[in-house]
Parts: structure tokens; C-alpha cells; sequence
């Protein structure tokens, strides 16, 4: 834990960087589950990917993977029931 709260391993945030990089949408969302609550400072060419502010925190990137998926699948499941 590092002085502004909780602090997630740095394999989980390397496995979850390497996620972003390769496009795997179901690994992010998997790995973001467990840095929800994970203070450490995002890295800054990973904010501008995701559209947050520089020094943002994982537990944002995480907030943001898990907002985008949830509106992805919501925008799907409305596409489809409308067919």
C-alpha cells in the first residue's frame, strides 16, 4: 500500500498495460476488475490512449476499461433488439 491507498502488483499492471497494447479488450476488462482500488500513477503514453489526464491512476484506467466495455456491450445489446 503506498500512501494515498491501495497499490496493485507490478506484474498485474504490466499484464494489464500489455492488454491495452495488444487490443485485448477481454483481458482489460478481466485485469481491471482487480485495479479498481490501485492508486499507482498511470503511465502517460497509456493515459493519452485512453483519453484520461496525465498522472491519472490505474484505478481510473481501470474505471475507464470498465465503462467502455459496459457501454459497448449496452450499445450492442440495443442494436440487436431492434433486428
Amino acid at each position: 500500500m503506498n500512501a494515498l491507498g491501495t497499490s496493485a502488483g507490478g506484474s498485474l499492471r504490466d499484464q494489464f498495460l500489455m492488454a491495452l497494447d495488444n487490443h485485448d479488450a477481454v483481458l482489460s476488462h478481466e485485469l481491471a476488475h482487480h485495479l479498481i482500488e490501485c492508486q499507482n500513477v498511470f503511465p502517460g503514453m497509456a493515459c493519452d490512449q485512453l483519453g484520461l489526464p496525465r498522472h491519472s491512476t490505474y484505478s481510473s484506467a481501470a474505471r475507464a476499461v470498465l465503462s467502455e466495455r459496459t457501454l459497448a456491450s449496452h450499445s450492442t445489446s440495443t442494436s440487436n433488439s431492434t433486428d
